[in-house]
């Protein structure tokens, strides 16, 4: 309802607009605003501005009054704050707040500035809508603060649009409605040329169009709020004096040939047609601002630090080209090189010869008697492990200094012969480590795994820390593996007694041997608990089961020590329980036990013989569970055979009588008479 206040006289054309605006609702309340104190008549004129002789003492005649002063006091700032200047309206006598009555009289107070004032940042004028919205931010602002950033304005001018339609003009723009729009629009111009504005001047003769060019490339790069009325007509007087020369003067496609004719004037510069894109992206990359907002005299300054860069990288790549020559030279004559193209070339042939020879090139060093040829193999070791962005001139000074001091020494001692030999005395020299002949290849092997690069690039001293580290694991190992022992021989000698073994060669030839007994016996291990009255043997049993079953790679030292004291506790009864002629008996008395099953003497040899079907391992990996549940499937299997046997009916029909709920009974009677082959089946479930 507030904005439709504001609506009520802002946007009128003339007073009879207004009196139909007011003529009926709650607005016929407010038409009052603008009628005179005394009499009744109206205190504005048919056009809605403020008779010459309207009461000096009626409120909107004095609010009028007094906020021209204000506006006219700011005509020249630049930008302003709308709601600072006009803060004293929400104070005495005054007292605006937000109500019909208020609103209603800003939006005809502000009606002469429709237009006149500015919005900064987008420079849009206030027409009647957005002044209509900045009205409403007044009151926001007088109440609470809000809306802050609404309020700052600026005035404008027929200056202003002057201005503007002679840019549009000079630049072909097309749909801008404000200076800053305009800006905007000049600066993607001169984007889109990619070179800047100022370039133009290089082809004018007179000063007043260079002043215009220096004009427009200031507008283009001010701010906002730099930007007031005098700033505009003087923009305007400068811009205006030279248009018709700007006009042919600022064409798209002279900008290259004029920006190259500027860079080619700068004082000791020397820069061709070819360099100009090298120039145009060395600016791009070392300036903060687009092309539009170019300093030219930042840019000419950078334009000089580029020259002087480029002289000095002429100067050090032709002494860096000696010094090359001078590199591959060495480096041909030390590794009998062919056909090289240069320092990297022979960088990278070298690196291919030390990983076809397979031992690092530093090994060289161990026959070295002096540091000079002991600095030149290092040195080459730093060539062929740099990039060619790491080595600058200082890098060749010292390696060219350090190879020719060695020159002759490294071409007797490197090659591909002797690396082998060498580097075993590397390995043999590493303080606390003694590797044997024999070791050798172990340790190359686990250099080979553990080296993070290939062989050229590899680091002496981490290299030295692997073999440390090798031999490290090496000693745990052989400390690991002499526990193992011990605790091995322990139950080789216990399965030994056990099983009555001959011939041990050792716990993986126990384990076979214990499980071609079990085979042999051809009745499961673990069928001997049976007859165990104490815990210590049933694990026994059971580790001995895990042993046989399992393969070297699942029996780790932790394993090996379960084992060790489960059978040591249990060893003696396990000699006296495991025997050969107890296999079978005891096996059928576990079928037995199978419950739910009920197995006679003479269905043994049958149920054994369809766990030997059924089962998928050889006996001594069978699984107890899985036995159990196969003796079971065995069972039902027997059962559910369709057998016409009347003395099994008899005694199923007797089990069912015994069984609870009458209904059932009767139920499972019947079922019997009409279906004796079920009764195999049912007595699985009626045990």
């Amino acid at each position: 309802m507030s904005k439709a206040a504001i609506d009520t006289f802002l946007p009128a054309d003339s007073r009879h607009d207004a009196e139909n605006e007011t003529s009926k609702g709650q607005k016929k309340y407010l038409r009052g605003i603008i009628m005179n104190n005394l009499g009744g008549e109206y205190a504005v004129s048919e056009s809605l501005e403020i008779k010459p002789d309207a009461d000096e003492n009626h409120p909107i005649v004095k609010m009028y009054t007094e906020i021209g002063k204000k506006m006219e006091t700011n005509k020249n700032k630049g930008t302003f704050h709308l709601g600072e200047v006009l803060k004293f309206l929400s104070k005495p006598p005054y007292g605006l707040y937000t109500n019909m009555v208020n609103m209603a009289a800003m939006g005809f107070l502000m009606r002469p500035f429709v237009g006149i004032l500015y919005e900064a940042g987008t420079g849009k004028p206030l027409e009647k809508e957005m002044m209509r919205d900045k009205i409403s931010s007044l009151f926001q602002y007088w109440k609470n603060g809000a809306d802050s950033d609404k309020l700052e304005v600026r005035f404008g001018t027929d200056e202003e649009k002057e201005l503007i339609d002679i840019l549009k003009d000079v630049f072909e723009l097309q749909d801008v409605d404000s200076l800053n729009n305009t800006r905007w629009g000049i600066r993607k111009w001169v984007n889109d040329v990619e070179y800047p504005l100022w370039v133009f001047k290089v082809s004018c003769d007179d000063d007043k169009t260079k002043k215009a060019v220096d004009n427009i490339v200031w507008l283009i790069r001010s701010i906002d709020k730099d930007i007031n009325q005098k700033k505009i007509k003087e923009s305007l007087d400068l811009i205006k004096d030279a248009r018709y020369d700007l006009g042919l003067l600022i064409k798209r496609e002279q900008a290259k040939g004029l920006f190259t004719k500027w860079l080619k004037d700068i004082e000791d510069v020397s820069i061709s047609d070819e360099d100009v894109k090298t120039v145009v992206d060395f600016l791009n990359q070392n300036t903060q601002e687009n092309v539009a907002l170019w300093d030219e005299e930042k840019v000419g300054a950078l334009v000089t630090k580029w020259e002087l860069k480029r002289r000095t990288e002429l100067d050090k790549n032709k002494a860096n080209t000696e010094m090359d020559r001078e590199l591959v030279d060495i480096l041909k004559d030390v590794f009998k090189l062919q056909d090289v193209g240069g320092l990297t070339d022979a960088k990278l042939k070298i690196k291919e010869w030390v990983n076809d020879v397979k031992y690092p090139l530093w090994a060289f060093k161990v026959s070295c008697d002096d540091d000079a040829t002991k600095k030149g193999i290092d040195r080459i070791v730093w060539l062929i492990k740099s990039t060619n962005s790491d080595i600058d001139q200082k890098d060749l000074n010292q390696s060219l200094d350090s190879l020719k001091d060695a020159r002759h020494n490294l071409a007797l001692l490197i090659n591909r012969g002797q690396a082998k030999k060498l580097f075993i005395r590397w390995l043999k020299d590493i303080e606390n480590v003694s590797i044997s002949d024999e070791e050798v290849e172990t340790v190359v092997d686990f250099l080979n795994q553990n080296m993070q690069t290939e062989v050229a690039s590899w680091d002496e001293n981490e290299a030295r820390e692997v073999v440390k580290d090798w031999r490290l694991k090496k000693a745990k190992e052989l400390k690991k593996n002499k526990a193992n022992d011990e605790i091995e021989n322990e139950l080789v000698d216990i399965l030994t007694d056990v099983f009555k073994l001959q011939n041990v060669g050792g716990l993986t030839d126990a384990r076979s041997k214990v499980k071609e007994w079990v085979n042999d016996v051809k009745y499961p291990l673990w069928a001997f608990k049976v007859s165990c009255d104490d815990n210590a043997s049933k694990k026994g049993i059971d580790r001995i089961v895990w042993l046989i079953k399992s393969t070297n790679s699942d029996i780790d030292q932790k394993e090996l020590n379960e084992s060790l004291y489960s059978l040591k506790d249990a060893s003696y009864g396990l000699g006296l329980l495991i025997k050969r002629e107890q296999a079978k008996e005891l096996f059928i008395k576990w079928l037995k036990d199978v419950e739910n099953v009920n197995i006679s003497d003479k269905e043994v040899e049958t149920v054994v013989d369809f766990l030997n079907q059924n089962m998928q391992t050889e006996v001594a990996s069978w699984d107890e569970n899985e036995a159990r549940g196969v003796v079971k499937d065995w069972r039902l299997k027997e059962k559910i055979e369709p057998k016409e046997n009347d003395e099994q009916v008899r005694e199923m029909k007797r089990k069912i009588r015994n069984y609870p709920s009458g209904r059932i009974k009767d139920l499972l009677i019947e079922l019997v008479d009409r279906h004796p082959e079920l009764c195999g089946w049912l007595e699985v479930y009626l045990e």
